[in-house]
């Protein structure tokens, strides 16, 4: 290629990433130069209605078969990597801590949620879950918060 023929590519593919960013900015909602986010976390399916908050401690009295976790990416992203943890402390009998990491996750890209489990959490562990979901640009977000499983009684 000639000098002039990298300059004219040059400044077309800057002129198409300029419109790209002015036109992303009236998409409501959606943001070139925004970062993705974690929204409500479930325990269990959506229509359980059981959200967690973040930062807290949550007390559930039913286990759940899974989490489901509802999340926004930057405008024109896609997921590039989901990773979630759980570490238990008093754990009985033994008051030990136990580490899980999960590796099987159902991804529904139509509602931006992704499903994982199984929970199978201890009755009386505290345990603390951290969800870190990356998107295509590396830009990632972490949410955690800890679960107490008590006794319904």
């Amino acid at each position: 290629m000639e000098k002039g023929e990298i300059a004219i590519l040059t400044g077309q593919f800057g002129a198409l990433i300029l419109v790209i960013l002015v036109l992303s900015n009236f998409v409501p909602g959606a943001n070139a130069l925004s970062t993705p986010t974690t929204g409500s976390v479930y325990w269990g399916p959506v229509s359980a209605n059981v959200q967690l908050t973040k930062g807290v401690t949550n007390t559930v009295t039913t286990n759940a078969t899974s989490m489901t976790v509802d999340f926004n990416l930057a405008f024109g992203t896609t997921p590039a990597s989901v990773s979630v943890t759980r570490l238990c402390a008093n754990v009985p009998p033994n008051d030990t801590g136990q580490e899980l990491v999960y590796t099987d996750f159902s991804m529904n890209y139509k509602t931006d949620t992704f499903t994982f489990g199984p929970t199978g959490q201890p009755l009386g562990a505290q345990c603390t879950y951290t969800v870190e979901l990356t998107d295509s640009l590396q830009q990632s977000t972490i949410w955690e918060a800890t679960v107490v499983l008590k006794d319904a009684k």
